[in-house]
């Protein structure tokens, strides 16, 4: 029989480029105890508000490991780990261009080697993604442009383009011929923070859209909150197709 998945804690996580710790917390998908198989991996913003209310921001978790428990159990998802990484206080700094490209080395040269040397991954970057939403998601992309070698796939919810501007979705679009095979994944509510968070979504959409750009998709909903409960909602939408 096979076991449940499990969630493991690795607390204070240090990091020489930041600075600083955090706490990274790690699920790991059903049967991977009694199998030697290698899995896919998705990088997750905001870590503490994947997995457990107690340590959600607000007290409401997306219910990450339940979700995929689910899909996987469906046949819907491919079986994975997800990593959570927490943030810190200099969460707006990290998750912008003020500081996101430590960030993206971060987890590109320390989280990841890390993650790989202690799980059976596929380290390859098709098999490797990153997301997050708010912030988180506005990270998501810079890592991804930052570090595409590394990271082919990327999960944005409701991500805070319009804090990094016209211009980062500039940079992004200049940089779309040379990340062909990187895949895109945007969901934003139509009203959210009164449609600001779509306004930037829809300059990345645009970006992609003039760059031809073959891998991506945008996804937009008529009655969503910002908040941990309707990405929770969303987690399912995005999950199945993450690794086609």
């Amino acid at each position: 029989m096979m076991t449940t998945s499990v969630i493991e804690a690795h607390p204070d996580f240090a990091s020489e480029i930041l600075g600083n710790t955090r706490d990274i917390t790690v699920y790991v998908p059903p049967g991977y105890e009694e199998s030697e198989e290698r899995y896919p991996v998705l990088y997750m913003q905001d870590g503490q508000n994947l997995f457990d209310p107690k340590t959600a921001a607000f007290g409401v978790e997306w219910e990450a490991g339940k979700t995929t428990d689910r899909l996987i159990g469906e046949g819907r998802a491919e079986p994975m780990i997800i990593v959570g990484i927490a943030n810190t206080p200099d969460r707006f700094a990290e998750y912008s261009t003020d500081k996101g490209a430590d960030y993206a080395q971060f987890v590109a040269d320390e989280l990841k080697p890390f993650i790989d040397k202690t799980y059976r991954t596929r380290p390859e970057r098709e098999w490797t993604a990153i997301g997050g939403s708010s912030m988180g998601g506005l990270a998501a992309i810079l890592v991804c442009l930052e570090r595409p070698e590394i990271f082919g796939r990327c999960a944005a919810f409701s991500p805070s383009l319009w804090y990094a501007g016209e211009e980062f979705v500039d940079r992004i679009e200049k940089a779309l011929p040379d990340m062909p095979d990187t895949h895109f994944r945007i969901l934003v509510g139509k009203n959210e923070g009164g449609g600001v968070m779509r306004k930037g979504a829809l300059w990345l959409r645009d970006a992609l859209r003039r760059a031809d750009h073959p891998r991506w998709r945008y996804c937009e909903f008529a009655e969503t909150n910002h908040d941990e409960a309707s990405w929770a909602k969303q987690l399912p939408l995005v999950l199945p197709e993450l690794w086609t």
